[in-house]
């Protein structure tokens, strides 16, 4: 699998396009992610951020007319998810997986696990 560097915008437009079921437009995206994150970027924008997804080969695009385009995932949420994980466990913990959950826990003031059942 190739390396995925996105940055982070990148990863809330991909977030958008994972939580639809459906291909989206530009003005979609950006109208998903204002609702879910807050954020407000301009069709502009989110276009130059689709190139740059479909160059890496994260998205594609479905041209519908000469001014109508869709995107769909190329990558899955969970390929994604697997490799940035990989990289989180080898950068704080070493490689150890063991260390990185317990890590998290402890952070998140989770000192029992028979609460998480």
């Amino acid at each position: 699998m190739k390396k995925m560097k996105v940055t982070y915008t990148e990863r809330l437009i991909m977030k958008v396009m994972w939580d639809s079921p459906e291909e989206l437009s530009v003005p979609e995206i950006a109208d998903k992610a204002q609702e879910d994150f807050g954020v407000i970027w301009s069709n502009s924008t989110v276009s130059c951020y689709m190139t740059m997804l479909r160059e890496k080969g994260f998205v594609a695009m479905t041209r519908h007319s000469s001014i109508r385009y869709t995107y769909r995932c190329i990558l899955t949420e969970q390929e994604y998810k697997k490799e940035f994980y990989e990289k989180e466990v080898e950068f704080w913990s070493k490689g150890d997986r063991i260390d990185y959950v317990c890590s998290i826990l402890d952070s998140l003031g989770i000192y029992d696990l028979d609460g998480l059942y």
